[in-house]
């Protein structure tokens, strides 16, 4: 005696599982055995090309969730770019900015030598003593704000690393 099945309807209660905020269909459904009148071909091609269907809209989300994933991971490696060219501008900057507070503080160094050697020149040694002082507190302060720059992007780096980690996981186990 050849076996026959029928669709088990899910109870009236029951709902569809969510998925990504939107209601889908259940994708596979259980059939019990039945009468044997109730089993033709068409009914089974016609279940055949549900599932068959069913798969195809599953596998499209995931190339869909694939390709959102390869977008953010592209468009955070250009942001990543520019934020690593900002950093490398950022820290020529402050070399800059470092070799001037040298200069600026051999500069005063040069100036005290002179004010202790020319008791003549008093006046004028004083005048360049107060510039170099300026100068070298204003590389100074530029120097400082060149370094907390610095660390602003270092630790954006990292929560950007961080983040897409954490989506490629997401993407990963989603897959």
């Amino acid at each position: 005696m050849a076996s026959s099945s029928r669709l088990i309807e899910p109870a009236p209660h029951s709902q569809p599982f969510p998925v990504g905020g939107r209601r889908v269909s259940h994708a596979l459904v259980l059939y019990e055995p039945a009468q044997e009148a109730e089993c033709d071909g068409a009914r089974t091609l016609r279940l055949v090309e549900q599932a068959v269907e069913s798969m195809q809209a599953l596998r499209e989300r995931a190339d869909y969730i694939t390709a959102q994933a390869h977008d953010l991971i592209r468009l955070t490696n250009l942001e990543r770019a520019q934020v690593e060219t900002e950093l490398r501008k950022v820290r020529e900057d402050k070399a800059a900015v470092e070799r001037q507070m040298r200069d600026a503080e051999q500069a005063l160094a040069r100036a005290n030598l002179r004010l202790r050697e020319a008791e003549l020149g008093r006046r004028e040694a004083q005048v360049a003593a107060r510039e170099a002082e300026t100068r070298a507190v204003d590389a100074e302060a530029r120097a400082v704000d060149a370094e907390l720059r610095e660390q602003g992007l270092a630790s954006y780096l990292k929560k950007i690393s961080a983040f897409l980690q954490v989506r490629l996981a997401v993407a990963e186990r989603e897959a």
